[in-house]
C-alpha cells in the first residue's frame, strides 16, 4: 500500500521562476524584425537536437499515458530516460578515455563528444539551462513516481516541464549554419 504524499511545490515553483526570469530577459535577435532568438547549428546538430525534441513529445505522451492508468513503473521507466545530460557527457569522455587507454578508437563516442562539445559552443546559456531544467523536470518525475506520488502530482508536474519547452520554443529558433 503506499501512503498519500503532499504536494510539495519546491521544484515546480523554481522551474515556474526560471521560466519568469527567462522570458524578462532582453533576447539578442539575429534579425531586429524576429521575435525569437536565433541559435546557429549545423544541419547535423540542429537535426539531433529536434530528434530529442521529438522523442521527449512521445515520452511526455507515455508519461501522460501512464499516468492516466497509475502505471508508476512505467512513468519512472520513460523519466529516466531524459535525466540530465552533464552525466551522459562524463559518461562519454570516461568511455573514450577507457578506448583510449585500450589503444581502441571508438569514433562513434569521438564523433557524439565532438557534437555535444559544438553544440555546448553554438547554443547560448539560456537554451542550455532551459533544457537542463526540462530534464532536471523528468528526473524529478520519475523519483516522484518511484516513491509512489499520485498520478495527479505527476501530471502536475509534467505540465511544469512542458512549460518550459513552450518558454523556450517562444524564445529560441534553430538557423543552419556552416560546419566541417
Amino acid at each position: 500500500m503506499t501512503r498519500p504524499h503532499a504536494y510539495r511545490p519546491g521544484i515546480p515553483v523554481l522551474f515556474l521562476l526560471l521560466i519568469m526570469l527567462l522570458m524578462m530577459m532582453t533576447p539578442v535577435h539575429a534579425d531586429p524584425g524576429q521575435s525569437r532568438t536565433a541559435l546557429h547549428l549545423c544541419d547535423d546538430d540542429r537535426q539531433h537536437l529536434l530528434g530529442h525534441m521529438r522523442e521527449f513529445l512521445e515520452i511526455s505522451n507515455g508519461i501522460l499515458a501512464s499516468a492516466l492508468k497509475d502505471d508508476h513503473e512505467r512513468i519512472a521507466t520513460l523519466a529516466e530516460d531524459f535525466r540530465p545530460t552533464s552525466a551522459m557527457l562524463e559518461r562519454m569522455k570516461l568511455l573514450a578515455q577507457a578506448y583510449e587507454e585500450e589503444g581502441r578508437p571508438h569514433r562513434t563516442n569521438q564523433r557524439e563528444l565532438r557534437r555535444f562539445e559544438r553544440m555546448a559552443a553554438n547554443l547560448s546559456p539560456d537554451f542550455v539551462e532551459m533544457y537542463r531544467a526540462m530534464r532536471l523536470g523528468f528526473d524529478d518525475i520519475a523519483e516522484q513516481s518511484r516513491q509512489g506520488a499520485p498520478s495527479q502530482e505527476i501530471m502536475h508536474r509534467l505540465v511544469n516541464v512542458q512549460n518550459v519547452c513552450i518558454a523556450c520554443h517562444r524564445q529560441f529558433e534553430f538557423l543552419p549554419m556552416e560546419c566541417h
